[in-house]
């Protein structure tokens, strides 16, 4: 009788990662920590999908980077990076500063409009809109192109 290997799933990764910031054992803990429910957590595991949603605003939260959350790369911890020249302080963004933006103007948007979306849709709608801002080597969210996704997605 040999011995199985389980495969660490990209969803495993990213819990193990919590649970090492959170200092926690259980799910039952990670559940809390990331203010959702333990057959949740479980349901992750089982699928190989961890909500970017809820992903995001533990990492906001906690002020942990989203990138080591997500692929393990990078700090663990954000600092906010400032370069000072005399008279002047220069704030250097980050690439999760846009993402944050992204999820802000989609949530006040359908807040504003009534809207009720699924989780899932809020997630790939930032994602889209993430993807053509790195595409298109900008910075700025176009509310316009938050619109048109929010009101496809509906």
């Amino acid at each position: 009788m040999g011995i199985k290997s389980k495969t660490i799933t990209r969803t495993d990764a990213i819990l193990e990662r919590v649970r090492e910031i959170e200092d926690v054992k259980w799910d039952g803990e990670l559940a809390i920590a990331l203010k959702t429910g333990k057959n949740t957590v479980s349901n992750w595991r089982q699928r190989d999908n961890i909500s970017y949603v809820k992903l995001a605003e533990y990492a906001r939260e906690k002020g942990v980077s989203l990138e080591w959350l997500v692929n393990g790369r990078g700090p663990v911890h954000l600092r906010e990076l400032a370069v000072a020249e005399p008279g002047a302080i220069y704030r250097v963004e980050t690439d999760q500063d846009a993402v944050y933006r992204i999820a802000a103007l989609v949530t006040a948007y359908c807040l504003e409009h009534g809207i009720h979306l699924a989780e899932q849709k809020i997630e790939s709608i930032v994602k889209l809109i993430h993807r053509d801002m790195l595409a298109a080597g900008i910075s700025e969210v176009s509310r316009q192109r938050v619109e048109e996704l929010i009101h496809l997605a509906q």
